[in-house]
């Protein structure tokens, strides 16, 4: 083999490894839901899609709002407390996740991956889908368009699927 061939079978296997990577159904330290032991995702019959290690966790229980495993909201019966808000958006997770987008597109500069608003949303089903929707909205709002749910597939698999930004503004 001549160094062209090496180097083309060494790329093609490059490429073959990341593809194992980012396919597979649970990335092992990547999901951030460890910390989280008695969450409920919802479950879901079909087969769930990949999810895929990069874009931050957001994770949504009865008890509070955390973003890649920093509790931002402690709730009070599952509602975030009042003088949190701003509107309709919750102020904590708005600032963080403003900060966090704003240092993802800063990263590009430095060449990371373009930038392109997606969220993995891990909301336990004994949450309101108010609050989740609140959510939502809020992550909406800081640039985080393209939100992924989390949850179970029929295996016990974790997989995501795509939630639309919420088009009614909470609370009406």
């Amino acid at each position: 083999m001549n160094a062209r061939q090496v180097a083309t079978a060494a790329g093609v296997i490059l490429m073959a490894l990341a593809a194992l990577v980012l396919t597979r159904a649970e990335p092992p330290s990547t999901t951030g839901l460890d910390g989280y032991p008695g969450l409920q995702l919802p479950r879901r019959t079909d087969p769930p899609e990949p999810v895929i290690e990069g874009p931050p966790l957001l994770v949504v229980t009865p008890d509070g709002i955390s973003l890649d495993g920093v509790e931002l909201v402690r709730m009070t019966d599952g509602v975030p407390p009042r003088d949190l808000m701003r509107g309709v958006l919750i102020a904590p997770l708005l600032d963080a996740l403003r900060t966090e987008a704003d240092a993802r597109k800063e990263a590009v500069a430095a060449g990371a991956t373009p930038f392109r608003g997606r969220l993995h949303l891990a909301a336990d089903e004994r949450v309101h889908f108010d609050v989740v929707r609140t959510v939502m909205y809020t992550a909406g709002e800081a640039e985080f368009a393209d939100i992924r749910f989390l949850s179970r597939g029929s295996d016990d698999t974790l997989g995501s699927f795509p939630a639309d930004r919420p088009r009614v503004t909470p609370g009406k």
